[in-house]
């Protein structure tokens, strides 16, 4: 009677292991291919399924890790009940280290990785002639789909989950960093964006969100002596929408061509041309439209939810159409020069949108190219906001999304490439790159 209960509880932990990890699959294929290939007018739901592609990996992170606590638990050898309860215990402790620390679970997440492969070879080695039934229906109900969302994850994060060595170098370094430093901060928020920006010390810092009228006093008198050359853009009409380009080696603004495009409310573009010992490089600080930020309105509880979604779409197609208009306005800006391109700014969207893909197409990403984890630059202070009445919820918020990007011309030399996950100040955090002009 013990041995049947024993099988049984087997058998339905098996397929509810089995279930749970083919439905998983089938959502990472499905965020996929929705935020690739959706059309047009169905922005919600391609903005959506961008978001969750970005955060699906947490699922995987929990399975890994928590395989890997449980191949050294003896977990196997112990009755279905003390395995059942010690399973619990090691999942429920795995997630809140992957949620809580998301960087640091997804930088070491190769070690269980690498375990789980070993494991399953192992398993096909020694259980191939005893019992091939056992291994033949485990690849099918777990190895088959689990090695689908393996696959898919390293795909999309690629060098993101693996450490750099440092190479050798020659030719020319130039440090550029990118930073959005929130338009409505307060005097305390800009000393401490200064005071990062300072301590970081890049050759070329282009800020978004940079009030041309307050900010450009204190930046001067601060980091003056540091960065003796800049560039300003903005309207005085909308000081707060600003940008600039802060340069320790000669800077002159370049003219943009009069056919601009849909650069419209709070949105900036700088280009400009830097001498760096000689060498030219132009440096493009950019902020494209916000696409998503209507989906917020979804919990706002002043509206019945019909209206919330009709509001959210209706503005949300909007954005999103001049948003793809900016990012092929910049992919086809310079098309002659022979000169190096550094792209630096909020894309505001992930790199599983169609506005980094056109990028991506005449442009190296930095971080994908040589940083180490998941390099996210935004929601944690956003969350906070949101889920200021709710403490222990609220400690929970993490930034989870990486929008802010510096892009680089195809064959120029990365590097490194980091985000500055300590910085203070700001909703976004500062992306840092060094790359090789030669």
């Amino acid at each position: 009677m013990k041995s049947r209960f024993s099988s049984i509880v087997t058998a339905t932990r098996n397929f509810l292991v089995s279930m749970l990890l083919w439905t998983y699959a089938g959502f990472v294929l499905f965020t996929w291919y929705v935020a690739r290939l959706t059309p047009d007018w169905a922005v919600l739901l391609r903005v959506s399924a961008s978001i969750l592609n970005d955060l699906i990996w947490i699922p995987l992170g929990i399975i890994l890790w928590s395989r890997a606590f449980m191949l050294f638990s003896g977990i196997t050898g112990k009755s279905p009940f003390k395995s059942f309860i010690l399973s619990f215990f090691i999942v429920t402790g795995i997630s809140l280290f992957v949620i809580i620390l998301p960087d640091i679970s997804f930088k070491f997440l190769f070690i269980p990785l690498a375990l789980t492969i070993l494991a399953f070879i192992h398993a096909l080695f020694t259980r191939r002639h005893g019992h091939p039934e056992l291994v033949s229906g485990s690849i099918l109900k777990r190895y088959v789909p689990l090695s689908l969302i393996i696959l898919l994850t390293v795909f999309h994060y690629r060098y993101q989950m693996l450490p750099h060595r440092i190479e050798a170098r020659s030719g020319i370094d130039i440090k550029v960093m990118s930073y959005n430093i929130y338009c409505d901060g307060g005097r305390a928020d800009r000393e401490k964006a200064i005071e990062t920006i300072r301590d970081e010390g890049a050759d070329v810092v282009c800020c978004m969100e940079f009030n041309i009228i307050t900010d450009n006093e204190i930046f001067s008198r601060e980091l003056g002596g540091l960065y003796p050359y800049k560039v300003l853009s903005g309207d005085p009409r909308e000081s707060k929408s600003g940008a600039i380009i802060l340069s320790k080696f000669p800077v002159t603004v370049e003219k943009l061509p009069d056919n601009k495009g849909n650069w419209s409310h709070r949105i900036e573009l700088i280009l400009a041309e830097v001498d760096m010992k000689g060498k030219k490089i132009h440096i493009l600080n950019y902020h494209l439209k916000s696409v998503g930020h209507y989906i917020e309105y979804v919990a706002d509880k002043k509206l019945d939810f019909k209206k919330k979604m009709d509001f959210a779409a209706r503005n949300e197609v909007i954005f999103d159409r001049e948003k793809y208009t900016q990012a092929k306005y910049i992919e086809n800006l310079i098309t002659t020069s022979s000169e190096p391109v550094i792209l630096c700014g909020d894309l505001n969207d992930t790199p599983n949108s169609r506005a980094f893909h056109v990028l991506e197409k005449k442009y190296t990403n930095t971080f994908s190219a040589r940083g180490w984890g998941l390099g996210a630059t935004f929601g944690e202070e956003r969350m906070k906001v949101k889920l200021r009445n709710k403490r222990f919820i609220s400690f929970l918020a993490r930034d989870v999304l990486r929008i802010d990007h510096i892009f680089v011309t195809k064959g120029m030399r990365v590097i490194s490439a980091e985000v500055l996950s300590g910085a203070r100040g700001s909703d976004h955090k500062p992306v840092v790159a060094v790359v090789q002009i030669k």
